[in-house]
């Protein structure tokens, strides 16, 4: 992450299945989405141009998942702020406030991430 903190990302239902079913074509371990050029992870300018070849430029980017994803959350499926913004590795600023701020809130964002992938399959 960019500020060098930890972040754990439980995982769907969906997606599990999704990358047992792909085992061995994206790898054991290390990162699901590596860059070719450097052997880290694919930017979100990778993300963003593969975006607008698709013919969203200007209308969609890949930081605009994560906006999208928590305003449907919050507004549509009724997930409490405190676990949309842990999961989106957001901390408060306040050095002292997050001192004392240390619930992970596990089982809601458990819960929270298979709601989303629940509603995502219910889209198509």
């Amino acid at each position: 992450m960019k500020k060098k903190r930890e972040h754990w990302v439980p995982l769907s239902m969906q997606v599990v299945e999704f990358l047992q079913s792909h085992f061995g074509v994206i790898g054991e371990d290390g990162p699901l989405f590596r860059g070719r050029s450097y052997g880290g992870v694919i930017s979100d300018n990778t993300l963003n141009m593969a975006l607008d070849r698709m013919g969203y430029k200007g209308k969609h980017t890949a930081h605009g998942f994560r906006a999208m994803a928590r305003t449907v959350l919050k507004e549509h499926l009724g997930v409490d702020d405190r676990y949309l913004e842990k999961q989106l590795a957001h901390e408060d600023e306040n050095k002292t406030r997050r001192a004392y701020k240390r619930a992970e809130y596990s089982d809601e964002r458990v819960k929270l991430m298979q709601t989303w992938s629940d509603w995502l399959d219910h889209q198509r």
